[in-house]
């Protein structure tokens, strides 16, 4: 659960709950896509996979370690968040983010991935001018 003033995910009062929800650590018997941040999953690293059952029907979700990390160190503490909007999620409590949050994020690799998104929303790359066309 996050503790440093900021979180992301939803209220269980206000969506509805999965008639069964599985997450469990896997290894890659093949190349995988990262639900999240969309970056591959390759063959032989560990990924997060969750099967769940909606109302609408079953689903599942693969997800890189690193964006797994931040998922749940910024957790609200309902464990209930909206598989592949990680990032939106993100987006919005980034103008929020202080540094106590990164020790809720267990990996390395997901406090740097949180603070490379976080640089990148905070000092934007400056589009090249294009030189005038003759």
């Amino acid at each position: 659960m996050s503790d440093c003033g900021v979180c992301i995910g939803y209220d269980l009062d206000d969506a509805g709950i999965a008639k069964f929800y599985r997450r469990k650590i896997m290894r890659a018997r093949k190349q995988h896509t990262c639900c999240e941040c969309r970056g591959t999953i390759a063959t032989g690293e560990q990924y997060e996979y969750v099967r769940a059952r909606w109302c609408d029907g079953p689903a599942s979700y693969k997800t890189c370690l690193p964006c797994a990390s931040i998922r749940d160190g910024l957790d609200c503490g309902s464990g209930a968040v909206y598989h592949g909007q990680l990032w939106e999620e993100v987006g919005y409590v980034l103008p929020d983010l202080k540094t106590a949050c990164l020790k809720n994020i267990t990996l390395p690799a997901g406090r740097q991935k949180l603070l490379d998104r976080r640089n990148e929303w905070r000092f934007p790359a400056k589009e090249k001018k294009r030189a005038p066309r003759r």
